[in-house]
């Protein structure tokens, strides 16, 4: 409800299944906050990247944020491989026992990627 107050022709919010949305619109950015890790299947992330690359603009950015765990460095690794790593940060508390990521990943033409 509150993403939809803020909605205009330049914003819109999608709340569904994030292996089951469909789109013919491509994005400059797309956001996956506190989510991606619940795919824990390394098959399902594989299917996601290719799923999003496809509604992602060239040069569109992909940011992935959550709490982290060291079981979570498969995704990053995934992303990694596929995507450009444009920024990475790391949050924490109580001397690192709890702790965030943000990683933002940029789309690039292929020739561009050493």
């Amino acid at each position: 409800k509150k993403a939809r107050k803020i909605e205009n022709k330049n914003i819109s919010f999608e709340c569904t299944d994030m292996l089951k949305f469909n789109d013919k619109d491509k994005y400059d950015i797309i956001v996956f906050s506190e989510s991606i890790y619940y795919l824990r299947d390394n098959n399902q992330i594989e299917i996601l990247i290719e799923k999003y690359d496809n509604f992602l603009k060239q040069n569109g950015l992909i940011i992935i944020s959550g709490y982290f765990k060291v079981d979570h460095r498969i995704i990053f690794e995934k992303f990694d491989r596929r995507y450009v790593l444009v920024d990475n940060i790391y949050l924490s508390r109580n001397n690192n026992k709890m702790q965030w990521f943000f990683r933002i990943y940029r789309k690039s033409n292929p020739q561009n990627i050493k």
